[in-house]
């Protein structure tokens, strides 16, 4: 059981103990009055008739009455007058009924007289006050429960709000730790390489390399959304001398970039991901298959292809992180209009890119123009 049910369960039992208790009373004081006892049916039906009316009073008419505090000035007299008149006359046609079927223990007679209506008049209004009173209580409480519900929603936002702080506080820290290890690193890479350059010229080279290439990756989460590609075809021909480097040169590795190519406003490191793809999962040591690399303009698309021997004892699904996030990146930066695809045979893997150059120079001038308004 929920918190509301359970609540609307305790309201409802309360209601039924005080209609019981106030059942008791009155009869008891008619009974200590009187000495006399009315039948089941006639106590029944009168306080059947007095709970409907009692309800239908406190949670109909005084909220119609009560709404606009303008318009109650002529609804409540409205009210007590209609609320009246409907009392008496429920009274005295259920008395009617109840003496002419003989259900009331004894035979009397009733008549809508100033006597009759003096005595329902006088039930009518201490009944007619409870009401009243029942109404206000629970507009009262419903109002105090909204204002509690609001609070709560206020101090639910004031600690999300210092979460969201703390949030931004630790971001905030983590960048400039992110910032200060990536130059400790470089400065460290300075050091070796000039202290290194005398002795092992291909070391030195490797690291000076190694030390662009890092920065390169570091400083384009830096910079605008797109650069020139002919920045990260020069990325690649780094890493490609550092594997070369390793390999004693031995890697028969074709590259061809075209360098109309090298002049468009690309999204960064999606060639250099399609190239340590290829070092990271591929047999580059085939020298029949080789490695092959191209960026050109064919048919107005920009293309990248990649494509080497594949790696059979790589682990099937080792390199789909990699190209997921190629393919995700595309799409977010050029929409359907970029093509990723990327093929497997017995030997090779093909790795295909395709963006037109319209969707790219539109995307990269939109962009910086977009910017620029803002600034």
């Amino acid at each position: 059981m929920n918190k509301s049910s359970s609540g609307d369960y305790r309201n409802y039992w309360l209601h039924i103990l005080a209609w019981s208790l106030f059942i008791a009373y009155e009869v008891w004081v008619v009974w200590a009055m009187n000495g006399t006892l009315s039948t089941f049916l006639n106590y029944g039906v009168h306080y059947a008739l007095l709970i409907t009316w009692f309800y239908f009073a406190g949670d109909l008419v005084f909220p119609w009455t009560f709404k606009n505090l303008i318009f109650s000035i002529w609804k409540f007299p409205l009210a007590v007058a209609a609320l009246f008149v409907i009392f008496t006359l429920a009274n005295y046609w259920i008395d009617t009924l109840l003496i002419h079927f003989n259900l009331v223990g004894k035979k009397i007679e009733i008549a809508l007289n100033s006597n009759y209506i003096a005595k329902i008049l006088f039930r009518f209004v201490y009944i007619f006050g409870i009401a009243v009173a029942y109404f206000f209580i629970k507009n009262f409480i419903k109002q105090k429960n909204i204002s509690l519900e609001l609070e709560k929603q206020r101090l639910q936002l004031i600690i999300e709000d210092e979460r969201t702080k703390r949030a931004l506080s630790k971001a905030y820290n983590d960048f400039l730790k992110a910032q200060i290890n990536p130059h400790f690193l470089f400065n460290t890479l300075d050091y070796v390489y000039h202290n290194i350059s005398v002795q092992s010229p291909d070391a030195a080279d490797a690291i000076m390399n190694l030390s662009e290439m890092m920065r390169y990756a570091v400083d384009s989460a830096e910079q605008e959304e797109f650069i020139l590609l002919s920045a990260e075809m020069e990325q690649v021909e780094k890493l490609i001398r550092l594997y070369q480097l390793r390999k004693n040169q031995e890697l028969n590795i074709i590259v061809d970039f075209n360098k109309e190519a090298g002049t468009l406003q690309f999204v960064p490191l999606i060639l250099m991901t399609l190239v340590e793809n290829i070092f990271k999962h591929g047999n580059v040591a085939d020298k029949e298959i080789g490695v092959q690399i191209y960026v050109g303009i064919e048919n107005d698309n920009l293309v990248m292809e990649t494509l080497n021997g594949l790696n059979l004892n790589s682990k099937s699904d080792s390199s789909k992180a990699g190209l997921r996030n190629v393919t995700e990146r595309l799409h977010f930066a050029y929409g359907e209009d970029a093509r990723c695809s990327f093929e497997a045979d017995e030997q090779v893997f093909r790795a295909r890119v395709e963006v037109p150059v319209n969707t790219i120079q539109y995307e990269s001038t939109g962009k910086a123009h977009l910017g620029l308004a803002l600034y």
